[in-house]
């Protein structure tokens, strides 16, 4: 058996990871039976929509892609004026 912390850590987090997945397995099951998909499974799916998907699309818009169009203009820019001149020296 290990006594490390980190080997504790680890024991403690599988068990809450696979006790999650048992108790959202127990509930769809339940609820499938009782009311169908659109008790349990729609809500989930909207959560999932509204909470990760959109805000990474809102980020990909606001951060990344400004981002990469200023590196790429930052990039043009310095091959204008440094790859132009291949005899420089820094």
């Amino acid at each position: 058996m290990c006594t490390t912390n980190l080997c504790i850590a680890f024991y403690v987090l599988t068990f809450c990871i696979l006790g999650w997945f048992g108790a959202l397995a127990l509930i769809l099951i339940k609820s499938t039976k009782d009311q169908g998909n659109v008790y349990v499974v729609d809500p989930i799916a909207c959560w999932i929509n509204s909470e990760l998907v959109n805000p990474l699309n809102c980020f990909k818009g606001e951060v990344i892609k400004p981002l990469l169009n200023d590196l790429s203009t930052a990039a043009r820019e310095w091959n204008a004026i440094v790859g132009s001149k291949p005899k420089m020296n820094f």
